[in-house]
């Protein structure tokens, strides 16, 4: 017979899986002008559940990151992922992955301040963001989101927000990108934890 422990353990395992991320994309880059702001926006639909975690990736090409800063909002108008300048030496954010759950010092932080802060994918890592992303968990994702990109650098620099698929500097960018996980259904929850469980008692039987 299983124990109580056993099953209070698979649920706790159900509890702790999160569903499968998903991705959303910026839906247009474009150009930051010397001297001034561009806004972006990305279009999130058909998430089932609140946000149990939000990472961002960043892709934008300027000549150095001390110039620009951002400020992403999602559409209930929370205001998050403040990067202002000037943090960090160096140019570019190479498809800059930002994650809370990631240890070391924060994005432009000493440790992490030498851009091109490169993504995992061209051989960088994953970044603490410069604020916590963690203040849009338990939020409806659905809507529109806005990043708003401000370039502060001389009035002959410009930056540029690239989106999947566009040549950048480092090569073909990944883009600028939301990736939400969101909390699994009870249904899912319910699912997992029988299934584990089944498992558990055929093994039990042999």
């Amino acid at each position: 017979m299983v124990s109580m422990r056993i099953l209070l353990g698979l649920t706790a395992l159900a509890l702790s899986i999160p569903a499968n991320a998903q991705v959303f994309n910026v839906l247009e880059g474009g150009s930051v002008g010397p001297l001034f702001a561009a806004q972006f926006f990305f279009e999130v639909s058909g998430v089932t559940g609140p946000i149990a975690d939000i990472d961002v990736r960043l892709a934008m090409s300027c000549e150095d990151v001390t110039g620009v800063s951002f400020d992403l909002f999602a559409p209930n108008g929370l205001a998050g992922l403040n990067w202002n300048a000037p943090l960090g030496t160096g140019a570019h954010f190479q498809d800059t992955y930002l994650d809370d759950e990631v240890a070391g010092s924060r994005l432009g932080q000493p440790g992490s301040d030498i851009a091109p802060f490169a993504g995992p994918e061209w051989g960088g890592r994953r970044y603490r963001p410069p604020t916590d992303l963690n203040v849009f968990d338990g939020t409806n994702p659905n809507g529109v989101w806005l990043l708003i990109a401000y370039n502060f650098s001389s009035i002959t620099t410009e930056a540029w927000l690239h989106k999947s698929g566009e040549a950048a500097p480092w090569g073909q960018a990944i883009g600028t990108q939301l990736i939400i996980t969101p909390v699994p259904e009870p249904s899912c929850l319910l699912a997992l934890g029988s299934g584990l469980l089944c498992a558990l008692l055929k093994r039990q039987r042999r």
